[in-house]
């Protein structure tokens, strides 16, 4: 689920009817085969209207509930396999020059500009402000999703090691097999509109890459196999 903005100012998770956070344990699975990354961008673009969707890295291995159609979220139903596309979760950067609220494309270039290996720079990229953005508190802060295509399929054991030994500014939990990778706008409550939902603000876009569409990333000596 988006996280949603209520009318007190506060932002938090949906919750259930017994006043409980709302985590499935039971998902509708479906894989969608892509070949660029001008088709996952037009694939989370979509995926924005769907408060209840959301994308994994793993690959279904294990059995389909019979009786609705349900799998569950774990890695015995999952296998962590090789994917091009890979997402950048962007939680505590600061721009000097952007505002992360308002100017969005500015402040997801400062911080590729600035925290990710020279391949990514002239990449092409899909980029999302998170639905947390802008919550109180947290005004001049980064909070985006970026989405790479990488030339080379890799799995997320040797993204962890690669993350981890490059000290690049990456949260490697989105490595994991069944790890969530949110991609709704958020729910507004009562009328609410955060900040980056203003007429002005600008809150997701694909930017062509003035070198390539892909990112040209030698893994070689980070690979390993899955965990799982």
């Amino acid at each position: 689920q988006s996280k949603v903005w209520k009318p007190d100012g506060s932002v938090g998770v949906p919750m259930g009817p017994d006043g409980k956070a709302m985590q499935a344990a039971n998902w509708r699975h479906s894989e969608q085969p892509l070949q660029n990354i001008d088709e996952l961008a037009f694939i989370l673009e979509e995926l924005q209207k769907d408060a209840s969707a959301c994308v994994i890295r793993g690959k279904l291995k294990g059995a389909v509930n019979e009786v609705d159609g349900t799998v569950r979220r774990d890695n015995e139903t999952f296998s962590d396999e090789p994917v091009h596309w890979l997402m950048v979760d962007v939680d505590k950067f600061s721009p000097v020059v952007a505002d992360p609220v308002i100017a969005g494309a500015d402040a997801v270039w400062e911080f590729i500009l600035c925290e990710l290996p020279d391949e990514f720079h002239g990449a092409s990229y899909w980029w999302q402000l998170s639905s947390s953005a802008g919550k109180p508190g947290a005004e001049g802060i980064l909070k985006a999703h970026i989405w790479f295509w990488l030339s080379e399929p890799t799995n997320g054991a040797t993204l962890t090691a690669w993350a981890k030994a490059t000290g690049a500014a990456i949260d490697a939990a989105v490595f994991r097999t069944v790890q969530i990778h949110f991609t709704a706008l958020p729910i507004c409550e009562g009328g609410v509109i955060p900040p980056t939902e203003r007429a002005d603000a600008d809150r997701w876009g694909f930017q062509r890459g003035i070198l390539a569409d892909e990112v040209p990333l030698d893994l070689t000596p980070y690979r390993c196999d899955s965990w799982n």
